[in-house]
Protein backbone atom coordinates (compact mmCIF):
# COMPACT_ATOMS: atom_id res chain seq x y z
CA UNK A 1 0.00 0.00 0.00
CA UNK A 2 3.02 2.41 -0.04
CA UNK A 3 3.71 2.21 -3.23
CA UNK A 4 0.06 3.55 -4.10
CA UNK A 5 0.60 6.91 -5.16
CA UNK A 6 4.34 8.43 -5.39
CA UNK A 7 7.17 5.97 -5.54
CA UNK A 8 10.19 6.07 -2.85
CA UNK A 9 12.21 7.93 -5.06
CA UNK A 10 9.70 10.63 -4.99
CA UNK A 11 8.31 10.72 -1.49
CA UNK A 12 9.24 13.25 1.20
CA UNK A 13 11.76 12.03 3.25
CA UNK A 14 9.80 12.37 6.48
CA UNK A 15 7.29 10.21 4.80
CA UNK A 16 9.73 7.49 3.76
CA UNK A 17 11.07 7.58 7.48
CA UNK A 18 7.21 7.26 8.77
CA UNK A 19 6.92 4.01 6.61
CA UNK A 20 9.90 2.08 7.42
CA UNK A 21 8.72 2.72 10.85
CA UNK A 22 4.98 1.64 10.73
CA UNK A 23 5.86 -2.18 10.61
CA UNK A 24 7.08 -2.23 14.06
CA UNK A 25 4.48 -0.03 15.34
CA UNK A 26 1.96 -2.70 13.85
CA UNK A 27 3.78 -5.09 15.19
CA UNK A 28 3.99 -4.31 18.87
CA UNK A 29 0.26 -4.37 18.76
CA UNK A 30 -1.16 -1.67 20.33
CA UNK A 31 -2.60 1.73 18.78
CA UNK A 32 -0.27 3.16 16.18
CA UNK A 33 0.14 6.99 17.03
CA UNK A 34 0.67 9.58 13.83
CA UNK A 35 2.55 11.65 17.24
CA UNK A 36 4.89 9.23 17.45
CA UNK A 37 5.89 8.56 14.07
CA UNK A 38 5.76 12.10 13.39
CA UNK A 39 8.30 12.50 16.34
CA UNK A 40 10.92 9.78 14.67
CA UNK A 41 10.29 11.72 11.19
CA UNK A 42 11.12 15.21 12.42
CA UNK A 43 8.18 16.81 11.68
CA UNK A 44 4.60 17.81 12.92
CA UNK A 45 2.05 15.12 13.37
CA UNK A 46 -0.24 17.72 11.35
CA UNK A 47 2.56 17.67 8.25
CA UNK A 48 2.58 13.69 8.45
CA UNK A 49 -0.91 13.29 7.98
CA UNK A 50 -1.14 15.83 4.86
CA UNK A 51 2.18 13.69 3.84
CA UNK A 52 -0.11 10.47 4.40
CA UNK A 53 -3.04 11.78 2.27
CA UNK A 54 -1.01 13.93 -0.07
CA UNK A 55 1.47 11.23 -1.36
CA UNK A 56 -0.41 8.02 -0.72
CA UNK A 57 -3.81 9.00 -1.25
CA UNK A 58 -5.11 7.92 1.88
CA UNK A 59 -5.49 9.88 5.03
CA UNK A 60 -3.18 8.16 8.08
CA UNK A 61 -6.22 6.90 9.91
CA UNK A 62 -7.15 4.44 6.70
CA UNK A 63 -3.83 3.48 6.25
CA UNK A 64 -3.66 1.92 9.20
CA UNK A 65 -6.43 -0.04 8.56
CA UNK A 66 -5.44 -0.80 5.68
CA UNK A 67 -2.10 -2.51 6.84
CA UNK A 68 -3.52 -4.19 9.67
CA UNK A 69 -6.03 -6.24 7.27
CA UNK A 70 -3.36 -6.33 4.71
CA UNK A 71 -1.49 -8.14 7.81
CA UNK A 72 -4.13 -10.11 9.35
CA UNK A 73 -4.71 -11.33 5.71
CA UNK A 74 -1.33 -12.58 5.66
CA UNK A 75 -1.39 -14.03 8.65
CA UNK A 76 -4.84 -16.07 7.85
CA UNK A 77 -3.13 -17.15 4.57
CA UNK A 78 -0.56 -18.54 6.59
CA UNK A 79 -1.87 -20.97 8.56
CA UNK A 80 -3.21 -18.60 11.59
CA UNK A 81 -7.23 -18.92 11.99
CA UNK A 82 -9.09 -15.35 12.26
CA UNK A 83 -8.71 -14.81 16.42
CA UNK A 84 -4.94 -15.75 15.96
CA UNK A 85 -4.61 -13.42 13.07
CA UNK A 86 -6.81 -10.80 14.66
CA UNK A 87 -4.95 -10.71 17.63
CA UNK A 88 -1.60 -10.47 15.21
CA UNK A 89 -2.68 -7.43 13.40
CA UNK A 90 -3.91 -5.31 16.53
CA UNK A 91 -7.41 -6.12 16.34
CA UNK A 92 -9.06 -7.05 19.54
CA UNK A 93 -10.74 -9.60 18.43
CA UNK A 94 -12.10 -12.04 15.43
CA UNK A 95 -15.56 -9.66 15.10
CA UNK A 96 -13.55 -6.53 15.33
CA UNK A 97 -11.26 -7.99 12.26
CA UNK A 98 -14.52 -9.27 10.15
CA UNK A 99 -16.49 -5.81 11.18
CA UNK A 100 -13.35 -3.67 9.84
CA UNK A 101 -12.92 -5.41 7.01
CA UNK A 102 -16.54 -5.83 5.71
CA UNK A 103 -16.92 -1.89 6.13
CA UNK A 104 -13.60 -1.42 3.84
CA UNK A 105 -14.56 -4.13 1.13
CA UNK A 106 -18.21 -5.29 1.64
CA UNK A 107 -16.91 -8.83 2.35
CA UNK A 108 -15.48 -10.47 5.44
CA UNK A 109 -12.85 -11.93 5.43
CA UNK A 110 -13.45 -15.75 5.29
CA UNK A 111 -14.93 -14.94 2.25
CA UNK A 112 -12.34 -13.68 0.95
CA UNK A 113 -10.01 -16.19 1.56
CA UNK A 114 -12.81 -18.54 0.28
CA UNK A 115 -12.43 -17.35 -3.23
CA UNK A 116 -15.15 -15.35 -3.10
CA UNK A 117 -14.70 -12.88 -6.00
CA UNK A 118 -15.60 -9.39 -5.34
CA UNK A 119 -14.40 -5.55 -6.42
CA UNK A 120 -11.89 -3.71 -4.17
CA UNK A 121 -14.31 -0.30 -3.41
CA UNK A 122 -17.21 -1.53 -4.31
CA UNK A 123 -20.09 -0.96 -1.79
CA UNK A 124 -21.27 -4.90 -1.84
CA UNK A 125 -19.30 -7.67 -2.58
CA UNK A 126 -20.16 -9.66 -5.79
CA UNK A 127 -19.85 -13.52 -5.65
CA UNK A 128 -19.38 -14.99 -9.42
CA UNK A 129 -21.40 -18.58 -9.96
CA UNK A 130 -18.26 -20.46 -11.73
CA UNK A 131 -20.91 -21.42 -14.27
CA UNK A 132 -21.29 -17.85 -15.37
CA UNK A 133 -17.08 -17.19 -15.45
CA UNK A 134 -17.07 -20.26 -18.01
CA UNK A 135 -19.50 -18.69 -20.42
Amino acid sequence: IDRLRLPPSVRHPALSAALARLPDALAAGGPVRITELAAHAGVSASRLGHLFAAQLGLPFPAWVRWARLRAAMDAARGGANLTEAAHAAGFADSSHLTRTFRAMFGVTPSQALGGTRWEHGSAEARQIDSQQTES
